[in-house]
């Protein structure tokens, strides 16, 4: 069974710099390793709504087609890297409901939070990034701009882990100090997976 790591958080923190990072050193030394990126761009080409207009049905559709893609990654890798969990899009979800004032129906939300709360177990790390007041939103990618909007997330994304009973770690704000945190923790998993299979 392949190890999982998940990077979890609000827009323009660092996740998918940092797992390109994680990737090529864990590569170099040997290792076959997975990817699942970031399937909001991907969501939004198909049409369906993102950041602020998430719906109940962007949202599933993004859950369950990470979950393929894990599983499709799970048949020929050592090590899945996984940029944004299933319960990140159930944080945007969130954030944008309250965003807009709105809603979608009691069991409709039961089951986003039954198949996070399961899912999330799947994992055998959630790393969660932490803002950089200091640093500005990236405008290079399709990314909501606003500043609050962007911590609205973060605390959703925190109250939401709390309330699910996820656990997670969070990261260095330093890059190269969440590369060492993450590449430590990888490197232990895949040697402790290595010894139970001898």
């Amino acid at each position: 069974m392949a190890i999982k790591l998940a990077i979890c958080g609000t827009h323009s923190t660092g996740k998918t710099s940092l797992l390109q990072r994680v990737e090529s050193s864990l590569r170099d030394g040997g290792y076959d390793v997975g990817r699942v990126a970031d399937l909001a761009v991907k969501a939004k080409e198909l049409g369906f709504p993102i950041l602020r207009e998430h719906t109940f049905a962007s949202t599933l559709w993004i859950m369950t087609r990470g979950i393929n893609l894990e599983l499709e990654a799970e048949l020929k890798s050592d090590i899945i890297l996984v940029d944004r969990p299933v319960v990140d899009a159930l944080g945007y979800l969130l954030a944008a409901l309250r965003q807009r004032g709105s809603s979608v129906a009691h069991h409709e939300m039961e089951y986003l939070r039954s198949r996070s709360k399961q899912h999330a177990f799947t994992y055998h790390k959630i790393f969660k990034t932490v803002i950089d007041q200091e640093k500005e939103i990236d405008n290079t990618k399709p990314r909501d701009l606003d500043p609050v909007f962007r911590q609205q997330v973060d605390d959703t994304l925190n109250r939401l882990f709390s309330d699910l009973e996820i656990p997670f770690e969070p990261l260095n704000t330093d890059p190269n100090g969440a590369l060492e945190q993450v590449l430590k923790q990888a490197l232990e998993l895949l040697n402790n997976s290595s010894s139970e299979v001898k």
